[in-house]
């Protein structure tokens, strides 16, 4: 939307001696499409015969035009667009004249999209596109009998960019279409040819109770993910593990099992199909044992050009009771209790949210730039924050304008999405991670799914945290929210013995045991890799704290 174009006009009129001034207000799409409607918001003086109308780019009224009555003070007018394209004027007029005015520019409806002549199945493929879109636009993945099978939503009041859309995992002909509504505005054919060979690695030997890497390449889908199970596996071989995949790192971190004995790890799709596997014996652990902590100094901060960005849902499912509240509130009060004890002031902070605007909405609302974090200034606007009824969940918007919102980031950027449903409003998230983590590899994506009661969101969910290099916190009250947003801030490390890594977790969790030894602990400071090294000792305790 424009800046709010206002402004008051005094107006001499005899009303017991006084005079009145005559506030009036637009708000309107800097662009729209020839022969079409677009929403224009106003408020004003409410007067018998206060009208809204179109005129040409010097405020000169359109003869023909049909004005739309403005009576009520306060409300919204789809305006029809003149039939011709050009810069044109929406007048705001009273009864004492002209009241306020905005430009809009008309242009011809042109769509396009361009993609690959062909791609290979379940990969992600870009696809650029252009045409004027006001909302509700989507570029859709289809096939020949015009199903959708993947879609990205497209910012509004934009005439050009790029989204990416999973490619499904059988080779044959599909089309890429700019879908408003129920109207297809421009489509592309493209042929899936059939993915590479997939392959899987794990060491042949791992030590009980331990993490172990394994690697993989060929295909990746959302949901593809490694699982454990006993050797030799059958098709219904219980699941003692698993790790959803990020195509970005080629390898994935798994635990070992706590018996001893051969095991399998095994590529699967998100159709539970066994793409490729690998065979790997769990030995015994060593007997003599310390347990090691990790944790981070209390004053720790994302540092020089780093920042963090909160996600809050407040749609309509957040209105759901809870514990005798409202979700929104338990939300609200946990987050407010999370940036009190753990964003430490003046690191670079933003808060963006969805739901509270009005029915039916789509629209994603940045409340707070990124600026250097001030609990006192930033809370009584999170503190405003309202669920409304029957709005939407646009999880995909919201991460696709992370990009914007942290422009001029170079560090890392956490983001943590705390959200209670799935996306709504024909986005992919997915689609959205993979393009902030291709311009902005250095970031994190964590997500917190409260009271997700549905198991395959969890799924995706968790996959879709593992793509932006983050991870999936569930929580289903009070407490555990406030455990999850904690989580969400830690920081993540590694635990390696030479080149082999024995285990991970996040700083502030609680210690875990190791064979006696010397280890190294990795994580990323300010985008770079840190290495400290430290001894567990049998029967005893050992800590290290980070940065």
């Amino acid at each position: 939307m424009n800046v709010i174009n206002t402004f008051s006009t005094a107006v001499a009129l005899l009303f017991a001696g006084h005079l009145s001034a005559q506030e009036a207000s637009l708000e309107a799409p800097e662009m729209g499409i020839v022969d079409e409607t677009v929403k224009v918001l106003y408020s004003g003086p409410g007067n018998e015969g206060d009208e809204m109308t179109i005129g040409d780019a010097r405020g000169i009224e359109l003869r023909g035009t049909n004005p739309a009555d403005l009576s009520d003070g306060k409300g919204s007018v789809n305006l029809l667009m003149p039939s011709l394209p050009g810069l044109y004027t929406i007048i705001y007029r009273g009864e004492a004249g002209v009241l306020t005015t905005e430009n809009i520019q008309v242009t011809n409806p042109e769509f396009g999209v361009r993609v690959a002549d062909s791609a290979t199945a379940s990969g992600s493929l870009p696809v650029f596109w252009s045409g004027v879109n006001q909302g509700g636009a989507v570029i859709a993945l289809r096939n020949t009998d015009g199903s959708v099978l993947d879609s990205a939503a497209l910012p509004a009041n934009q005439t050009s960019g790029s989204v990416r859309i999973q490619l499904p995992i059988e080779a044959g002909p599909y089309e890429v279409s700019y879908i408003i509504g129920d109207n297809i505005k421009a489509t592309r054919a493209i042929q899936v040819t059939a993915a590479e060979e997939t392959n899987l690695f794990a060491p042949p030997q791992v030590m009980a109770n331990t993490k172990f890497q394994a690697v993989f390449s060929g295909p990746f889908n959302d949901r593809d993910r490694i699982v454990v199970v006993k050797a030799p596996a059958s098709a219904d071989s219980e699941i003692m593990g698993y790790a959803y995949l990020n195509p970005y790192r080629g390898t994935a971190v798994l635990n070992a099992p706590a018996s001893q004995g051969l095991y399998e790890i095994q590529y699967r799709n998100r159709s539970n199909e066994v793409l490729a596997s690998d065979t790997f014996e769990v030995l015994a652990a060593d007997r003599e044992t310390g347990t090691l902590s990790v944790v981070a100094l209390e004053n720790y901060q994302l540092k020089d050009d780093s920042a963090m960005e909160v996600i809050l849902d407040a749609s309509g499912s957040m209105l759901q009771d809870q514990e005798g509240e409202d979700r929104i509130d338990i939300a609200k009060d946990t987050l407010l209790k999370f940036m009190q004890t753990s964003v430490p002031e003046g690191m670079t902070f933003s808060l963006r949210a969805f739901g509270h605007i009005e029915e039916g909405s789509c629209e994603s609302e940045l409340l707070i730039p990124s600026a250097p974090f001030d609990y006192a200034g930033m809370a009584p606007i999170v503190k405003e924050i309202e669920a409304i009824n029957l709005a939407k969940t646009p999880l995909a918007k919201s991460i696709e304008m992370v990009s914007s919102d942290l422009k001029g980031t170079e560090g890392e950027r956490v983001v943590v999405l705390l959200t209670d449903g799935e996306e709504t409003c024909d986005g992919s998230p997915a689609a959205a991670i993979r393009s902030l983590v291709d311009s902005y590899p250095n970031t994190r994506v964590n997500i917190v799914g409260y009271n997700i009661g549905d198991e395959e969101v969890s799924a995706d969910f968790e996959s879709w945290a593992t793509l932006g290099n983050g991870r999936y916190f569930r929580a289903s009250e009070a407490e555990s929210l406030t455990v999850a947003l904690r989580k969400a801030a830690a920081i993540p490390f590694s635990v390696y013995q030479g080149t082999r890594l024995v285990a991970s977790g996040l700083s502030g969790e609680s210690s875990f045991e190791l064979p006696a030894g010397t280890y190294e602990i990795a994580f990323f400071n300010n985008g770079k890799e840190v290495r400290k090294a430290v001894v567990v000792a049998g029967s005893k305790e050992a800590a290290i704290t980070i940065p």
